[in-house]
């Protein structure tokens, strides 16, 4: 399998197909030089050849893009930059917020079955800095709704679990460790 060379590259998701490879360019995006700006870099792959071929990098619009998913149709992305909740076309059109709320730390992105809508960890740190507790909350891929899914679960920012639930067929369960209480969010 040959490499190709990226700058900073992080968050891989590999197309249904697999013959395209995407990576999310954990760079200081707007407020870096424009050389350096975060984005989203595409790659085609030949399994015959093991050959991984750069085809073009689009912008995150946003600082440090992560937690990239790649709707159902392969047609969108979903990700992290500067603390919002972003989607764009493969070809980098079409560039939507579909969460950026002040004061809230956003994280994770996985696309329902259908691709209409997009869930994601909000965290407020002003009431939980250790960002031990996140609310589900999911809104459409185009931005125009967005709703709190399910209040206060104990997950790590990030977790493994939210990122591979998927909207309406994620199971929880009641967790109440040490005496606590509380949910969890498990895929």
């Amino acid at each position: 399998v040959s490499a190709a060379q990226t700058v900073n590259p992080s968050y891989l998701v590999v197309s249904r197909d697999r013959r395209f490879v995407y990576a999310v360019n954990e760079m200081p995006g707007d407020n870096g030089p424009a050389t350096q700006r975060g984005g989203i870099s595409a790659f085609r792959f030949d399994a015959a050849s093991g050959q991984l071929t750069f085809l073009n990098k689009v912008s995150s619009d946003g600082n440090d893009p992560c937690y990239l998913s790649l709707s159902p149709d392969g047609s969108r992305f979903a990700f992290h930059a500067d603390y919002r909740i972003v989607t764009i076309n493969v070809d980098g059109t079409y560039r939507c917020e579909v969460n950026g709320v002040s004061g809230q730390l956003l994280f994770g992105t996985s696309w329902s079955p259908e691709g209409e809508w997009v869930l994601y960890q909000v965290c407020t740190p002003k009431s939980d800095p250790g960002h031990d507790w996140s609310d589900i909350w999911i809104g459409r891929f185009d931005g125009t709704q967005e709703r709190r899914h399910r209040h206060a679960f104990r997950v790590g920012v990030g977790d493994a679990g939210v990122t591979r639930a998927r909207v309406g067929v994620a199971r929880i369960d009641d967790e109440r460790p040490h005496g606590g209480s509380g949910t969890r969010l498990r895929g």
